[in-house]
């Protein structure tokens, strides 16, 4: 008698043995048609009553079924009244033993045999690149994985969780970093990035360090301007960083495979961007999104070291500050172990929880951004080039940013005061507002103005609101001269 015999007669006469096998087995496990659908309907069965069902029952339910050809349904009929009959008694380990080893078998196969289909372009819903995620489910096949434990079980199993970054960043876990283009996302990632390398702790968070894998998709030429100055000084030799400058998911594949073959630990790698190794065509579609998710997830378990993943994304369209969740909708999110938002403010990058954050809740942490430049960082002509690098900020350093954009508010408030329709190179000019070109900066201004409409002091034409000449009042009052308009205004009102 074969496997899938000795188990569809089993599912039948023996209950405890269907108990503890039924949620670990798949329809497309089975090759014989006729054991195929008489699986189906006792699988159904027994979900909708909780029973085991007998020949008589699964007779009548195959016969109310409309989802089956009349020649399939004849030989399952026959299949059923011939050789469904019940079996000595067996051991009841040994049969999970079996059932578990066949469940295997079978998802390997069918995972293989999908794998040669994709290769030979014979099933066009799938990319080549779904193909490790494929093999990788099918390895996981257990029923040891899901066994339910007593209390008292599982409390003795339990498995302290493992920091990369203390109170942050856990390994083996996969978290998204979402922010708008300019936020930050890639200087901060570089940061942690270099942290990790060379195990340096992060403020007052503790670092496990290790080799850190980078995949520089989106732009490689930045990612190498900004690693030229940040490593400016150091010994390259004694950071363990590698750095794939290049996007796909083929290229992709072909570097976690080398990184495999190296059979050295990784810490942490980190994604930038996810866009960059997206396989799928659109990836707010709920079922490419998860799929690419689950490729993510599964560099985790592939690569040696049980690395954390951190996986720069773009938030979905027209996303407004509040709503920094990442494209693919729930079907990427609920994959994540967490989210984080990525949100700049001046010269910070604040980082904070944003969603789901499957962790302690975490005060958001500034780091500060500034411009270097480095000897080997030049154009071909010979002339320095700035990069943006960042670091931890120090509390004073974000007291005195928050007094810096207080300061900015007022001054453009100030001006917009006494004049709704100056333009922003103006406003720049009058407040020393430069470019290191010597230029006038009005960006600078324009995140100022943008910043003042949020707060509803101005609207959208620049007219201070109620709320907006209060304050102005209030600052007037504050003046020595005792709430006249400050000469600095009138001077700039013309």
């Amino acid at each position: 008698m074969s496997n899938e015999h000795i188990i569809i007669s089993n599912l039948i006469y023996n209950t405890e043995y269907c108990t503890k096998v039924l949620p670990f087995i798949k329809e497309e496990y089975f090759q014989d048609r006729p054991i195929y659908w008489t699986f189906k309907i006792l699988r159904d069965y027994v979900n909708k009553y909780i029973n085991s069902p007998t020949r008589d029952i699964l007779l009548t339910e195959l016969g109310n079924r409309h989802d089956i050809g009349e020649n399939e349904c004849r030989e399952t009929a026959a299949f059923i009244k011939e050789q469904l009959k019940e079996t000595p008694q067996q051991d009841l380990t040994w049969l999970v033993d079996i059932t578990e080893k066949w469940c295997q078998h079978r998802a390997i196969f069918n995972a293989t045999f999908a794998s040669i289909e994709i290769l030979e372009n014979k099933n066009d819903d799938r990319e080549r690149t779904s193909i490790p995620v494929l093999l990788q489910d099918a390895l996981n096949v257990s029923f040891q994985r899901r066994t339910n434990m007593n209390l008292a079980t599982m409390l003795k199993n339990y498995v302290a969780p493992d920091y990369l970054i203390e109170d942050l960043f856990k390994r083996g876990y996969v978290y998204s970093l979402t922010g708008l283009t300019g936020s930050g996302k890639t200087v901060v990632a570089l940061f942690l990035a270099m942290q990790v390398a060379r195990n340096a702790n992060i403020g007052e968070r503790a670092v496990k360090g290790g080799r850190v894998a980078y995949f520089a998709g989106e732009n490689p030429d930045d990612v190498t301007q900004r690693l030229m100055v940040m490593t400016d000084g150091l010994d390259l030799d004694t950071i363990p960083l590698t750095v794939m400058p290049y996007a796909g998911r083929e290229k992709a594949e072909i570097a976690i495979a080398e990184l495999i073959h190296d059979r050295q630990e990784i810490a942490l790698v980190i994604i930038d961007t996810s866009t960059a190794y997206f396989a799928g065509e659109d990836e707010n579609d709920n079922k490419a999104a998860l799929e690419h998710a689950k490729w993510l997830r599964s560099i985790s378990k592939r690569i040696p070291g049980n690395p954390t993943i951190l996986v720069c994304c773009h938030p979905i369209k027209n996303a407004q500050e509040d709503n920094m969740l990442p494209r693919g909708g729930g079907a990427f999110v609920n994959e994540m172990d967490g989210n984080l938002a990525f949100i700049k403010k001046d010269e910070l990058t604040v980082v904070s929880q944003h969603g789901k954050y499957r962790d302690i809740y975490f005060h958001p942490i500034n780091f500060l951004r500034s411009v270097k430049q480095s000897e080997r960082l030049k154009t071909a002509s010979g002339k320095m080039i700035w990069s943006v690098i960042c670091h931890l900020a120090t509390p004073q350093e974000e007291a005195e940013h928050e007094f810096e954009m207080n300061n900015q508010d007022r001054q453009v408030l100030e001006l917009l005061a006494g004049n709704a329709t100056i333009s922003l190179r103006t406003i720049a000019n009058r407040l020393f507002w430069f470019l290191s070109s010597g230029e006038p900066n009005p960006e600078k201004v324009r995140r100022v103005i943008k910043r003042l409409q949020k707060n509803e002091l101005i609207d959208k034409n620049n007219i201070l609101t109620e709320l907006g000449r209060s304050r102005f009042d209030e600052q007037q009052a504050k003046k020595p001269n005792g709430g006249a308009q400050s000469s600095f205004a009138k001077l700039f009102a013309q």
